[in-house]
């Protein structure tokens, strides 16, 4: 579970706290994976929200600036659909970009977590994969972005282009007010790369937090 707790000098920690066994070992390896992630984030100028171990939780930076979806949704609402479909392909190729390290190769664990899919050739990817990286997941504040939530992280390669079909699709799909950004032309012209690895692997994929994708 997720707690907003107060330090001794009153700023504020959030806290994820386990509640069984299970739990415990993956909240403890929280750390390590935001020291991995920020290595590999560095280069596209995104920071992850520092994690530091406790003995009971692990603890994260409370921050309090504007989410990469509420910034899209506000450039809609004001009728900049245009900035909006700049701001959104600008994290898009910031996927690309941390996530086209080498060629993908499918993994024991790839295979254990998504199945056996049979994927085509020549697919990017990068040691480390974090496939919550969705708008809502992504802080802004001033000219830094800070990526948190990032439990959903797994040490193997997973194919960049299923990275990027799930920032598109967990922003587009969410909300009927994003139809306009939706319908526009890149969005159906440019997806079905995307679209396609993401069919693949959802179809042979083991776990049922994967699967619940729709397609046009």
């Amino acid at each position: 579970r997720t707690e907003i707790d107060h330090t001794g000098n009153g700023s504020r920690v959030v806290k994820k706290v386990p509640e069984t066994k299970e739990a415990e070992s993956h909240v403890n390896g929280l750390e390590k994976i935001c020291e991995e992630l920020g290595r590999l984030y560095a280069a596209a100028g995104i920071r992850v929200n520092r994690c530091k171990a406790q003995p009971e939780a692990a603890e994260f930076e409370y921050l309090t600036g504007m989410t990469l979806e509420e910034r899209l949704d506000t450039l809609l609402e004001e009728g900049k659909n245009d900035q909006a479909e700049e701001l959104l392909f600008s994290y898009i190729n910031k996927v690309k970009q941390i996530h086209e390290k080498e060629d993908f190769q499918k993994t024991e664990g790839f295979v254990k977590v998504f199945g056996d899919a049979e994927l085509p050739e020549n697919l990017k990817a990068a040691p480390l994969s974090n496939i919550d990286f969705v708008p809502a997941n992504v802080i802004l504040e001033g000219e830094k972005a800070t990526v948190i939530d990032y439990e959903w992280t797994f040490f193997f390669p997973v194919p960049s282009n299923f990275l990027v079909y799930r920032m598109i699709h967990y922003y587009l799909e969410s909300d009927g007010k994003r139809e306009n950004l939706k319908s526009r032309p890149a969005f159906a012209t440019d997806l079905e790369p995307y679209k396609e690895i993401s069919r693949k692997v959802c179809k042979k994929g083991k776990q049922s937090h994967l699967e619940p994708f729709t397609y046009r």
